[in-house]
Protein backbone atom coordinates (compact mmCIF):
# COMPACT_ATOMS: atom_id res chain seq x y z
CA UNK A 1 0.00 0.00 0.00
CA UNK A 2 1.31 3.44 -1.12
CA UNK A 3 1.92 6.12 1.95
CA UNK A 4 1.77 9.80 0.88
CA UNK A 5 2.79 12.38 3.53
CA UNK A 6 2.65 16.16 4.00
CA UNK A 7 3.90 18.71 6.21
CA UNK A 8 4.37 22.25 6.58
CA UNK A 9 8.36 23.44 6.94
CA UNK A 10 8.84 25.74 9.91
CA UNK A 11 11.19 28.25 10.25
CA UNK A 12 13.43 26.70 7.29
CA UNK A 13 13.83 23.27 9.10
CA UNK A 14 13.52 21.47 5.56
CA UNK A 15 15.66 18.45 6.72
CA UNK A 16 13.23 18.20 10.24
CA UNK A 17 9.92 18.41 7.65
CA UNK A 18 11.89 15.59 5.33
CA UNK A 19 12.86 13.53 8.31
CA UNK A 20 9.41 13.73 9.92
CA UNK A 21 7.67 12.78 6.03
CA UNK A 22 10.15 10.11 5.52
CA UNK A 23 9.47 8.57 9.11
CA UNK A 24 5.68 8.70 8.36
CA UNK A 25 5.99 7.19 4.89
CA UNK A 26 8.68 4.71 5.39
CA UNK A 27 8.42 1.28 7.05
CA UNK A 28 11.55 -0.44 8.64
CA UNK A 29 10.53 -3.33 6.10
CA UNK A 30 10.91 -1.54 2.95
CA UNK A 31 14.46 -0.47 3.31
CA UNK A 32 15.40 -4.00 5.06
CA UNK A 33 16.21 -5.61 1.67
CA UNK A 34 17.43 -2.24 -0.40
CA UNK A 35 21.29 -1.47 -0.55
CA UNK A 36 21.01 1.19 -3.28
CA UNK A 37 18.19 3.97 -4.05
CA UNK A 38 18.79 6.48 -6.95
CA UNK A 39 17.43 9.89 -6.07
CA UNK A 40 15.75 11.47 -9.51
CA UNK A 41 15.62 15.66 -7.75
CA UNK A 42 13.70 17.29 -11.00
CA UNK A 43 16.49 19.44 -12.33
CA UNK A 44 15.29 20.34 -15.46
CA UNK A 45 17.54 23.43 -16.39
CA UNK A 46 19.94 25.53 -13.45
CA UNK A 47 17.31 27.68 -12.44
CA UNK A 48 17.45 28.30 -8.88
CA UNK A 49 15.30 26.45 -6.86
CA UNK A 50 13.08 29.77 -5.13
CA UNK A 51 11.87 29.46 -9.37
CA UNK A 52 9.73 26.07 -8.54
CA UNK A 53 11.87 25.04 -11.72
CA UNK A 54 13.84 22.66 -9.51
CA UNK A 55 14.03 21.16 -6.55
CA UNK A 56 15.54 22.96 -3.36
CA UNK A 57 19.12 21.05 -2.48
CA UNK A 58 18.64 21.28 1.15
CA UNK A 59 15.52 18.24 0.46
CA UNK A 60 17.94 16.16 -1.73
CA UNK A 61 20.76 16.69 1.23
CA UNK A 62 18.41 15.48 3.86
CA UNK A 63 17.26 12.70 2.15
CA UNK A 64 20.97 11.61 1.77
CA UNK A 65 21.38 11.83 5.50
CA UNK A 66 18.40 9.96 6.37
CA UNK A 67 18.89 7.16 4.14
CA UNK A 68 22.92 6.95 5.11
CA UNK A 69 21.34 6.93 8.76
CA UNK A 70 18.77 4.26 8.01
CA UNK A 71 21.97 2.01 6.56
CA UNK A 72 21.43 2.74 2.77
CA UNK A 73 25.26 1.88 1.20
CA UNK A 74 24.78 3.53 -2.21
CA UNK A 75 22.97 6.69 -3.28
CA UNK A 76 22.88 7.92 -6.41
CA UNK A 77 21.10 11.16 -7.79
CA UNK A 78 20.18 11.30 -11.17
CA UNK A 79 18.78 13.13 -13.82
CA UNK A 80 17.78 13.62 -17.31
CA UNK A 81 18.06 17.32 -17.71
CA UNK A 82 16.77 19.32 -20.85
CA UNK A 83 20.38 21.30 -20.68
CA UNK A 84 23.98 19.07 -20.17
CA UNK A 85 23.08 17.71 -17.07
CA UNK A 86 26.23 17.87 -15.69
CA UNK A 87 26.47 21.53 -16.45
CA UNK A 88 23.19 21.88 -14.43
CA UNK A 89 24.99 19.66 -11.67
CA UNK A 90 27.53 22.23 -11.60
CA UNK A 91 25.60 25.21 -11.47
CA UNK A 92 23.00 24.01 -8.94
CA UNK A 93 25.64 22.63 -6.93
CA UNK A 94 24.54 19.12 -6.83
CA UNK A 95 28.07 17.86 -6.70
CA UNK A 96 28.39 18.93 -3.68
CA UNK A 97 26.53 16.02 -1.84
CA UNK A 98 28.90 14.08 -2.89
CA UNK A 99 30.06 14.93 0.59
CA UNK A 100 27.18 13.03 2.32
CA UNK A 101 28.72 10.04 0.28
CA UNK A 102 26.07 10.19 -3.11
CA UNK A 103 27.47 9.89 -6.64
Amino acid sequence: MSRVCLTRVQNEDVCGAIEFCFNEAVTEDLLKEVRKILIKPNLLNSSPAHTGVTTDLRIIESLIVILREKGIKEIIVGEGSFEDTGKVFNALGVYQLEKFGAK
